[in-house]
């Protein structure tokens, strides 16, 4: 099991380019490669992050104070991260979105996928897909998408979660999971009824946390009339295996797993056939966050603050390197 933390270093690690390798069953995009550098005045620097995303190949951190590294693929310069500082950021297919302190939103990475000019808004949390588009809650609590061809979206309402992948899913402000289609020419699956606290959409089975702590995991296909059955024939599918059961405060679902806390901090982690082994077996110690990606996993220990990484390291996707790491 390959398990990578952040390291007090004293000068900066160069990331090797290599080549991107890692196309999505959920979508695809044109292959290009761009050349990452890092700055040569970082010095001696503690580690204190503030949250970690695992994505397709690559992982981003965001800081105590704003600053935010990404590690793994080089390819469509999404390690050449903007020097702003940062709340949050999300990671897709060939491109990252963030949101700045000042609570506007900012693109980089595949000039021809990435929603590089979002629209001026200020936003409270922002999720992406693995079709080229962004969604974010407003700071007016409805959800505004847009795309790398411009295309601007927005649904009406108030919500306070968000996640995107296939659809939408978001919670609204009495606990009810709405699951919904960003573009018109798109479909949306059937949220369980109930009260969430969390919700996480996968490449085909979107998973959410009850207000009982207990998981309620769902396939896309919202009108099949025997999802068990068309799971079984599809790779993306976690529902070939059953949901974990218990109590969890989080979960967070990638292409082929998906990955629990328990009340006591302790990860579970389940997925299907083309799930890694080595995923499968996340560190002992206590999580306060977890993110999995396609097959690999990222987490913040509860009593070290360090980030954790596990699984597929073949893009230098779990190697953690110096923090913060401006590129």
């Amino acid at each position: 099991m390959l398990n990578r933390r952040f390291q007090r270093m004293t000068s900066p690690r160069v990331l090797a380019l290599v080549p991107c390798v890692w196309l999505c069953a959920c979508a695809g995009v044109t292959d290009s490669v761009f050349t990452s550098t890092t700055s040569d005045d970082m010095g001696d620097v503690e580690p204190d992050p503030r949250s970690v995303v695992a994505g397709p190949g690559n992982t981003c951190a965001v800081n105590a104070d704003g600053t935010i590294a990404c590690w793994g693929d080089t390819a469509f310069a999404m390690t050449e991260t903007p020097r702003d500082l940062f709340s949050a950021v999300a990671l897709s297919v060939g491109f990252a979105c963030g949101i700045r302190e000042d609570g506007t939103p900012v693109c980089w990475g595949h000039e021809q996928v990435s929603p590089a000019a979002p629209p001026e808004i200020h936003v409270q949390t922002i999720a992406m897909d693995d079709t080229n588009d962004a969604c974010s809650v407003t700071d007016q609590g409805e959800i505004e998408c847009w795309s790398y061809d411009g295309a601007v979206a927005v649904r009406p309402g108030t919500y306070e979660h968000l996640s995107v992948r296939w659809d939408a899913c978001a919670i609204q402000p009495d606990g009810a999971l709405a699951c919904f289609a960003p573009w018109s020419n798109g479909s949306s699956s059937t949220p369980p009824s109930g009260t969430f606290l969390s919700v996480s959409n996968g490449c085909r089975t979107h998973c959410a946390v009850a207000t009982s702590g207990q998981l309620a995991c769902w396939d896309v296909d919202a009108a099949d009339p025997d999802p068990q059955a068309t799971a079984a024939t599809n790779p993306e599918s976690l529902l070939t295996v059953p949901v974990p059961a218990g109590t969890f405060t989080s979960v967070s679902v990638g292409k082929y797993g998906a990955c629990a806390i328990r009340g006591d901090g302790t990860l579970l982690c389940w997925g299907n056939e083309s799930f890694s082994a080595s995923l499968a077996q996340p560190p002992t110690e206590p999580f306060s966050s977890v993110s999995v990606g396609w097959n690999h996993a990222c987490g913040i220990a509860v009593q070290s603050g360090e980030i954790l990484c596990w699984g597929d390291d073949s893009l230098g996707q779990t190697e953690v390197p110096i923090a913060p790491l401006i590129l």
